[in-house]
């Protein structure tokens, strides 16, 4: 009687911790369907797709162009292609590039150098006029495939950053040449390729595109003032400096939307792995309770703290309040595991917001410059 005593007690406390950790999970599985349906009510929405700019036929896509798609869908022939682009493989290009002053500007080229860029430029011009064409369609997409199921799907963007580094050194060799049409269309398009992906709610696009600004803006600002170009090829600068008309606040609530939902299909994604479940542990209640937790994590305080105020939903950062959220996060010590990883975003995409607010004073200084330059009167 005694061995069923306890065999019975054994199997009692088995079912409480059972029914604990059922409930555990439920409660958190709730709050979580709660929450989702709280602001989706209010017109929110946690997926990738709805994130994104509206989706147009495929001849109008940024993304659909031919060269672009190649690069995206990983064709080998045009990724060696795009490799190939890099002038670093040109002699004496990166001695010249690390000769920048302090302020970041960079002295007129050798002549000599300048000559061997443009001569490697002449085996790209053919893939330079299909990414022109490309930016001159209306479409923002970056999406290539469909449904959206993987970050493969936005990491593609960063391949292009190659071609910055080509229409950096084309435009600085143009100003050692004298060459003000080619430098404007160089530089032009530097500032139509930021627009154009800083325009795809990415936090990956918004990143790439930012460096393709910031190149337009170092050649601008690295114009000798000794060089008399035409007013005409000025004014094309400061029109292109105006491709661009979302703030950095609209851009990056935009991109850190779009990022939440790939971060959801990530966790989605690794649910249904059993390695990563009895990674967790082998307990299913103790899995879902994991995965919630982290949803939750994710979420919850970005929701309220940065994406909505009073309860309304907002499409831009207040830096303050971005600043404050994130001095909380680093500050946060022994967070459940599950927590850590949820809060993970936080750490990925901080000083991104800084960093752009910053390169609004660069895009501010080099327009000042050239409107003095033209006597035009400031805004």
């Amino acid at each position: 009687m005694k061995s069923w005593a306890w065999l019975v007690l054994l199997v009692g406390l088995m079912t409480l911790v059972w029914v604990a950790l059922e409930v555990r999970a439920r409660s958190l599985e709730g709050r979580w369907s709660e929450f989702v349906e709280k602001w989706e009510s209010k017109g929110e929405a946690f997926g990738v797709e709805a994130n994104l700019p509206p989706a147009l036929p495929d001849l109008q896509e940024f993304a659909a162009h031919p060269w672009i798609h190649a690069i995206a869908t990983g064709d080998r022939a045009s990724l060696a292609q795009l490799a190939k682009m890099n002038p670093e493989s040109v002699e004496g290009y990166e001695a010249w590039q690390s000769s920048a002053g302090e302020d970041g500007v960079l002295p007129t080229m050798p002549e000599d150098l300048a000559e061997r860029v443009r001569i490697h430029g002449e085996e790209f011009q053919t893939d330079l006029a299909a990414f022109e064409e490309a930016l001159g369609r209306p479409g923002y997409r970056v999406l290539v495939t469909k449904p959206s199921n993987s970050v493969a799907n936005f990491l593609w963007v960063n391949k292009l950053a190659v071609v910055s580094k080509l229409l950096d050194a084309l435009a600085h060799a143009a100003i050692a040449r004298d060459d003000s049409a080619a430098f404007s269309r160089f530089t032009v398009m530097q500032l139509k390729a930021g627009e154009k992906l800083r325009g795809t709610n990415s936090l990956i696009g918004l990143v790439v595109g930012a460096g393709f600004e910031s190149s337009a803006y170092t050649a601008l600002g690295s114009i000798p003032a000794s060089r008399k170009w035409p007013n005409t090829e000025m004014e094309k600068w400061i029109a292109a400096l105006d491709f661009r008309k979302r703030p950095p606040a609209d851009e990056f609530a935009a991109a850190l939307r779009a990022e939440r939902g790939l971060y959801l299909e990530m966790i989605a994604t690794l649910e249904k792995s059993p390695a990563v479940r009895i990674s967790v542990s082998r307990l299913l209640q103790i899995q879902r309770r994991y995965f919630a937790q982290s949803k939750l994590a994710l979420c919850e305080e970005l929701q309220e703290a940065i994406l909505s105020h009073a309860g309304k939903l907002l499409t831009s950062i207040d830096p303050a309040r971005w600043k404050r959220f994130g001095d909380d996060m680093a500050a946060r010590k022994n967070e459940a595991t599950a927590e850590e990883f949820g809060h993970a975003i936080f750490y990925i995409t901080r000083g991104i917001f800084e960093a752009l607010a910053l390169q609004e004073i660069d895009r501010a200084v080099i327009r000042a410059k050239l409107e003095d330059e033209l006597r035009i009167p400031p805004r």
